[in-house]
């Protein structure tokens, strides 16, 4: 099957979309999978000011989009009520897209990053114990997960993007399907897939990436609502060596982020210089 009878989008962020850290290379909660690593890949700017400082910058080098995020605190919070001025007057100034990712929210935390006009929430949505308390060090439930996905999609910015884990539990894809579940009465435009990067400095011994044959089954299970489906950046050579092309000519997937060159020329992929993310409606701004 070739690429233009495939309803498939590569989405390559580079200096157009960066990501940039407000804790710098700080987290605190150093989690078993990340222990900080994927932070120092990161712009940092862990002032209000050098936030807009960083994002003009960034933009004048030709950026059009940024995702903010950071470390977490230990209640699994991403701090950045100080910088949401901040991140108002970047988009006034800048007019930028801006993704945050928040973390658990409050009520009154999602009402202020609807209010200071960011535009995209990725929200990665935790439905296993085992994961919020062995592999995040939280003590935290399912139940504030899904209590923070209600308050986004209520109080918070338009576009909510859960983010789902891949193999980062020890049920197989039983809790993945039981996170597909929980979706059931969002209607999300988009739902995130983020696989566990097993590296030898950063392996989680309990934790196994599902059989190719499983994951095709996964992918499936999601297809049974109308929301697009996304591999993320999240994921291991093992994805885009071998299940990267079986979702793709399979129609399991409808945007994949970073894949390899050979995908995006064997099946003529359009190309969106963004974070997998983007709405639609922000397309043209990625698009030579």
């Amino acid at each position: 099957m070739r690429g233009d009878r495939l309803k498939v989008t590569a989405f390559v962020p580079g200096k157009t979309y960066p990501t940039i850290s407000i804790t710098g290379a700080e987290c605190a909660l150093n989690c078993r999978h990340c222990k900080g690593r994927y932070l120092e890949d990161m712009y940092p700017a862990t002032t209000p000011s050098s936030l807009y400082n960083t994002a003009r910058n960034l933009v004048s080098k030709g950026a059009k989009g940024i995702l903010i995020s950071g470390g977490f605190t230990q209640n699994g919070f991403l701090p950045v009520r100080p910088f949401l001025p901040t991140i108002k007057k970047i988009k006034k100034d800048l007019d930028i897209v801006i993704s945050l990712h928040p973390g658990l929210v409050d009520e009154a935390l999602a009402k202020e990053i609807r209010m200071n006009n960011v535009d995209v929430i990725d929200f990665e949505l935790i439905v296993d114990s085992f994961v919020i308390e062995k592999v995040k060090g939280l003590k935290k439930k399912p139940s504030d997960y899904l209590k923070s996905l209600e308050i986004l999609k209520k109080y918070g910015p338009t576009y909510l993007a859960p983010h789902l884990l891949i193999g980062f539990g020890d049920n197989g894809i039983l809790k993945e399907k039981e996170a597909i579940d929980s979706l059931r009465d969002y209607d999300p435009y988009l739902v995130t897939f983020l696989s566990l990067i097993p590296t030898a400095d950063y392996f989680i011994e309990d934790c196994v990436l599902p059989k190719k044959e499983d994951l095709v089954d996964l992918f499936k299970y999601a297809r049974k609502f109308k929301s697009e489906i996304a591999l993320g950046c999240m994921r291991p050579s093992r994805f885009k060596d071998e299940i990267d092309q079986v979702l793709i000519e399979r129609c399991l997937v409808d945007r994949v982020a970073v894949p390899r060159n050979k995908i995006i020329k064997t099946y003529n992929i359009n190309t969106v210089k963004a974070c997998c993310s983007l709405p639609r409606e922000f397309f043209p701004k990625f698009v030579d």
